[in-house]
């Protein structure tokens, strides 16, 4: 009686054990599979509203600019949301104080683990001319106003000159015939105010073009030429920003 007594608490052990062990297995299993839905699941941009993205880009930012320890030197900023052609929110703008800029991408999707290798994990790009600000934060990013010209066209009228940056193009300078480099963004040089602001990619080239409407054509930030809205979003000769964005620069 005794051998058996010993042996049914044996076997209770065991069983207990057994239990155990497979309610850890359980436990560690429902983590993983939280950690994989959590991580390798990609999450669509669009479940969340304008106002969230807002909140959201607006959280980021200032953790990445205005705080202590940020290497940028920035005292304030203002962020205005950008659409593109199809009046769907796809960026935004950041203006800083006392100067400076920085556009931001919304991607489509985000979350992935895998694409930390592939790009972004994040849901928010910046503009790659953000990463050489956070390198030379005493040499603050420039761009230039420029237009398509040619010498079978008028000379343009006062305020710009040939050459311009590009090939074939004028610029803009200033009374004593000097070239205008600006350090605060596209929208805030023109002075836009609570219009819309735009963002369209030129299907052709890729690049990126800022604008408000006019009617029904959008003023060109970068020439301050207006300009007709293709079905193709194919302009040639159209001037373009030199903003681009890197997958890997997240906000």
């Amino acid at each position: 009686m005794i051998t058996k007594n010993v042996e049914k608490k044996k076997m209770s052990k065991g069983k207990k054990a057994g239990i155990a062990v497979l309610c850890i297995v359980l436990v560690v299993a429902v983590l993983v599979s939280s950690f994989l839905i959590i991580e390798y699941v990609d999450i669509d941009s669009d479940k969340y509203t304008d106002e969230q993205h807002l909140q959201r880009v607006t959280k980021l930012a200032e953790k990445r600019y205005l705080s202590p320890d940020s290497p940028y030197g920035y005292t304030d900023m203002k962020i205005y949301p950008v659409y593109d052609e199809n009046e769907k929110l796809r960026y935004f703008l950041i203006d800083f104080e006392p100067n400076g800029y920085v556009y931001i991408l919304i991607n489509k999707k985000s979350g992935n683990v895998l694409s930390q290798y592939l790009g972004s994990r994040s849901m928010y790009t910046r503009d790659s001319h953000d990463n050489w600000v956070n390198s030379h934060p005493r040499k603050p990013r420039t761009w230039q106003r420029y237009r398509y010209w040619n010498s079978d066209e008028p000379y343009p009228e006062s305020g710009w000159k040939y050459p311009g940056r590009y090939h074939d193009t004028v610029s803009e300078v200033n009374e004593n015939g000097d070239y205008i480099a600006y350090i605060d963004s596209h929208f805030k040089v023109a002075r836009i105010g609570d219009e819309r602001r735009y963002m369209l990619m030129n299907d052709y080239t890729g690049d990126y073009i800022p604008a408000v409407k006019r009617g029904n054509k959008f003023l060109n930030l970068v020439s301050m030429q207006s300009f007709d809205l293709l079905e193709n979003n194919q302009w040639e000769n159209v001037p373009y920003s030199d903003i681009g964005f890197n997958v890997y620069y997240d906000l």
